[in-house]
């Protein structure tokens, strides 16, 4: 790809496609649940390591309790291959972000190039009327709430903004519009 400014690269979507940002699994899942990126350029999360015998070293229930209260929803939602409704937006989203047409890209090749929030969610997959889901909507104001100098987020373990702050960092970094700051 030619030589963009700055702020092209931002507008255009470039620096989800070519820039490392997106090896990151997280951010891939995120847009897949979203709808403008493929399940298959995800990295599989097997639900199914879950039924392996717990003495085995490399159950997930052996994992940090950080790691599990991610990989437990996340595999639950990768093993439903869930994605939410493809809207007008979306739609628009996905000819924004991409320079190939979204059906023509080869999803299995971007793969190699490029928590409670999650519980939440594979709760509303399985019954958006459920105790579980709404036992998670209760809890919402603990880790979202507007401050006088914005909105304000809490991941699991405590650290504010953790998610969020990354994401927006490398995108900052892979457009080069770090150097405006």
């Amino acid at each position: 790809m030619a030589e963009m400014e700055p702020w092209r690269k931002a507008e255009s979507g470039y620096w989800i496609m070519e820039e490392p940002h997106l090896r990151q699994h997280g951010e891939k899942f995120w847009l897949t649940v979203l709808g403008v990126y493929d399940w298959s350029g995800v990295n599989p999360v097997p639900p199914e390591f879950w039924l392996l015998p717990y003495y085995l070293p490399f159950h997930p229930g052996r994992m940090s309790c950080y790691c599990r209260m991610v990989y437990l929803p996340m595999s639950y939602i990768y093993g439903r291959r869930f994605v939410g409704p493809i809207t007008p937006l979306v739609m628009e989203l996905r000819k924004e972000l991409y320079t190939d047409a979204y059906d023509e890209i080869d999803w299995n090749k971007a793969r190699t190039e490029c928590a409670k929030a999650l519980s939440m969610l594979a709760c509303w997959i399985e019954d958006p009327d459920s105790e579980a889901f709404k036992c998670h909507i209760a809890r919402v104001p603990d880790y979202l709430w507007i401050a006088k100098d914005g909105m304000k987020t809490q991941i699991y373990d405590g650290s504010q903004v953790w998610d969020d702050a990354g994401f927006m960092i490398e995108a900052l970094l892979a457009t080069g519009l770090v150097k405006e700051l």
